[in-house]
């Protein structure tokens, strides 16, 4: 925990500032020191992730299956996506073709079958099974040519997004790519990182001073949104800055990247859009799925505590799960959009706006699995940037919670629940430090002093903007 909290050091040109809220202290410590702090919690990152990949190759080869990273269907989602292509008619709604993928990671991995032509085909016809796919060699080559591939993406967004927030690039970089998300969607052979990285890239220059830019930051979220939708939700950020224009062009530019596509593939238009359609509707509704061991949503929360109730009390209380998911999720995305508009041009608050963000990104849905957590290394970078604005044991909670969503050891046999507590941690945070910010400032606002009462409050209220990060002021700035 103290090697991850060496990444909370406040970004400066020639010092680092650590600032104590409780005691009003100040410790100034040279950047080469801050520098080499800050090389530790990447070893470990990169340490603890190299030994749980050995740990799980070792179970894997010895054919043991503990739920671990490369257990039960080890790279399966790769070659579900490859059959996809490969069918030319992947949403018809028959078993193994019955996808929930948009049309561009399908399109995206059809050049990579060329080189397991063969294994997906004895797929389709049903001569192999998920779970002993890996076992072919030329079906293993291509899924390592993809990874190797995306991965690099990956980091090239992660670096650019990292160095729009802190100066500690390098080391937040490879931090990220030995993080536990990567190494769980890793094992599970997932088509997550180019979303990941178009999302990362929107995040980096969609308030650039380049028009240009920003365009290209447009087309980067509907790139983002086309590969998983999820991402979808950060439109909302064009609310909250007054950018209707681009919401609706991200919305259009989202629209044509996900329905133009998907006359690539066989049968008539309209039948291919409604089994899309439907596919993806009937994910997100799967209630097999609630119970999963990679769930993080909070279905599988509230199924686990029905489950409980009913070995405890005898009581089956099952009947109302849904209607109890069904508000929880219109709630949180309600909360979302009422709070884009009332934080309409403001630039307060902004890490914990991008932090309910992710989080609607990952409970949305009542599937969702590990690697979404990757959305929060965004956050992250806001967390850090402000983290100087809370007070101490805020500081401490909140950075034990990334700790926790990040740290490469609690994914090794994938258990989330860890996990999923540390972000509904940080979407209660979020959400009540909004709604009470929005309070205090309106009663101060009719009380005539401008939202803050005296000193203290007024430095607790203020948040850095996006583009005035830290680590381009001079130190009586950061002062």
């Amino acid at each position: 925990m103290w090697l991850f909290g060496c990444f909370l050091l406040t970004d400066c040109n020639k010092d680092a500032i650590l600032i104590d809220n409780t005691r009003g202290s100040l410790i100034m410590l040279p950047l080469r020191i801050k520098q080499k702090r800050a090389f530790w919690p990447t070893l470990v990152f990169v340490v603890t992730n190299l030994v749980c990949l050995f740990i799980a190759l070792l179970l894997l080869l010895l054919d043991i299956d503990p739920h671990s990273v490369f257990g039960k269907r080890c790279f399966s989602d790769f070659l579900e996506t490859m059959a996809y292509a490969v069918s030319g008619d992947p949403y018809r709604g028959i078993p193994p073709l019955c996808s929930n993928y948009p049309p561009l990671p399908i399109l995206l991995v059809y050049p990579f079958s060329f080189f397991c032509r063969g294994t997906v085909e004895a797929y389709l016809r049903g001569d192999i099974a998920l779970e002993y796919a890996y076992k072919n060699v030329d079906f293993l080559c291509a899924y390592l040519l993809y990874y190797v591939l995306s991965l690099c993406f990956l980091g090239f967004a992660a670096y650019k997004l990292a160095e729009k927030y802190s100066d500690q690039k390098w080391n937040l970089t490879v931090a990220l790519l030995f993080c536990g998300p990567v190494l769980y969607c890793f094992g599970r052979g997932n088509v997550l990182f180019p979303a990941i990285a178009f999302t990362f890239l929107f995040f980096t220059y969609y308030d650039n001073k380049s028009r240009a830019l920003r365009e290209i930051a447009v087309l980067f979220l509907a790139l983002a949104a086309a590969f998983k939708l999820y991402p979808a939700v950060f439109a909302l950020l064009y609310i909250k800055e007054k950018r209707t224009l681009d919401f609706f062009k991200t919305v259009i530019y989202t629209a044509f990247l996900v329905f133009v596509p998907l006359c690539f593939f066989q049968g008539s238009y309209g039948t291919t859009v409604k089994l899309f359609i439907k596919g993806v509707v009937g994910f997100n509704n799967a209630t097999d799925r609630y119970l999963h061991y990679s769930n993080v949503s909070f279905d599988f929360l509230l199924t686990a505590i029905a489950l409980a109730c009913e070995k405890l009390f005898h009581k089956n209380i099952y009947f109302g799960l849904d209607i109890v998911s069904s508000v929880i999720h219109g709630g949180l995305l309600l909360v979302t959009i009422v709070l884009s508009f009332l934080l309409r041009g403001k630039k307060e608050q902004w890490g914990r706006y991008i932090t309910l963000l992710s989080c609607l990104c990952l409970f949305f849905t009542k599937v969702s699995y590990g690697y979404n957590l990757l959305y929060f290394f965004v956050p992250f970078l806001c967390f850090r940037q402000e983290r100087m604005t809370y007070t101490r044991a805020h500081r401490i909670v909140s950075g034990c919670a990334y700790f926790l969503l990040f740290f490469p050891a609690f994914f090794l046999f994938k258990f989330f629940f860890l996990q999923m507590v540390a972000a509904i941690y940080l979407l209660f945070d979020a959400a009540i430090g909004l709604i009470r910010h929005e309070r205090k400032k309106k009663r101060f606002d009719k009380s005539g002093m401008n939202g803050c009462r005296n000193e203290k409050s007024c430095k607790k209220d203020i948040s850095f903007e996006p583009n005035n990060t830290l680590k381009n002021q001079t130190d009586e700035e950061c002062l």
